[in-house]
């Protein structure tokens, strides 16, 4: 008798628990399926999105977004079960191409969302300057960029998922609200009018944002090289005084180290905007730069600067965003180990 209880009661543990895997899994196939085409996009639609999507990335872990262009079944296959796609633009990136081609040769029906959609929630495209080429490159590191992306999110969600539409509105509102608070701060920072030579078009939308004037791009494409004349020209800049410094990002360094010794070469002061560092949070990204360019400006004097440099300086609002971003990147250090 005892033995048969046993039985039953193993019974009853596994019936349990296989109700609750059953549980779970009918959860998580509710959720609704977004595919992002860069990680800062992954991090706007958890934000808008919550609990009610799952969020995956396009890209495999460590591919160049500039280079990955898996075939045409391999990206088929990956997209299946997708509800929404969201880009940076239509012409940016390789595997965004070839999502575009294959949604107009209908073989790909999924609803996608890029820089044409943003335009009607308030980004504006800029313009390189030079060359008047369209620039796609950074916006999402931008608040503006990063508000017009979450707006486009939160109504493609509501018409997709119409029940929880009032979830996807009101979690909207509080990203907004925060992203709006972070504007404020970098108001009070006071680097508006700061004159600038931008490293390539990767700052130029975060630029914008902090108010600067941008005196000139030393790279006019991504994945092009510095020519002497351009480095030539923001070198003069900078002796000139007609700029303060030359704002660089460690995009523009990882394909180009040379820029910072040709610049170093020529004492020329600089400043690096971290946004491969914080591409999981690019809310920070503004922030940061602003934070570079008050130090710098007020230790006017060094030929570089670097995140630990910045700790001696006397900026103290400066100081604490970036101390508080030495303890993000610690975190997510030891999260990866």
């Amino acid at each position: 008798m005892r033995g048969f209880k046993n039985i039953l009661l193993a019974a009853l543990f596994l019936a349990l628990i296989a109700g609750l895997t059953v549980h779970a899994h009918a959860q998580a196939s509710d959720r609704v399926l977004v595919l992002v085409a860069v990680p800062p996009l992954k991090t706007v639609v958890e934000a808008v999105g919550g609990d009610r999507v799952e969020v995956k990335s396009i890209l495999p872990a460590g591919a160049d977004p500039h280079s990955y262009e898996p075939a045409a079944q391999e990206l088929l296959s990956l997209v299946s079960n997708a509800s929404l796609i969201v880009m940076t633009g239509p012409h940016h990136l390789p595997v965004e191409e070839r999502l575009g081609e294959l949604a107009e040769e209908g073989l790909l029906r999924v609803p996608i969302l890029d820089y044409r959609d943003y335009l009607d929630y308030g980004l504006r495209i800029l313009s390189i300057p030079d060359t008047g080429a369209p620039n796609p490159h950074g916006y999402a590191y931008s608040i503006t960029g990063l508000r017009a992306i979450a707006k486009a999110c939160a109504a493609e969600l509501s018409r997709i998922d119409p029940k929880n539409s009032d979830y996807y509105e009101k979690r909207l509102r509080s990203y907004l609200g925060k992203l709006s608070s972070l504007e404020e701060r970098i108001r009070r920072m006071g680097v508006e009018g700061v004159r600038v030579v931008l490293g390539g078009p990767a700052l130029q939308y975060l630029a914008e944002d902090l108010g600067l004037r941008v005196e000139g791009m030393i790279l006019k494409a991504h994945g092009a090289e510095p020519t002497p004349e351009d480095v030539t020209n923001a070198v003069r800049a900078v002796r000139d005084k007609r700029v303060e410094l030359v704002m660089l990002s460690d995009l523009e360094l990882k394909d180009n180290p040379e820029l910072a010794r040709m610049l170093e070469e020529n004492g020329v002061r600089y400043v690096v905007v971290p946004l491969l560092e914080v591409s999981d949070q690019p809310e920070l990204a503004p922030l940061l730069a602003a934070a570079l360019l008050k130090s710098n400006v007020q230790a006017y004097g060094g030929s570089a600067t670097s995140l630990l440099e910045l700790i001696a300086f006397p900026s103290l609002l400066a100081n604490l965003i970036l101390l508080l971003f030495l303890i993000l990147l610690v975190m997510k250090v030891r999260r990866g180990g």
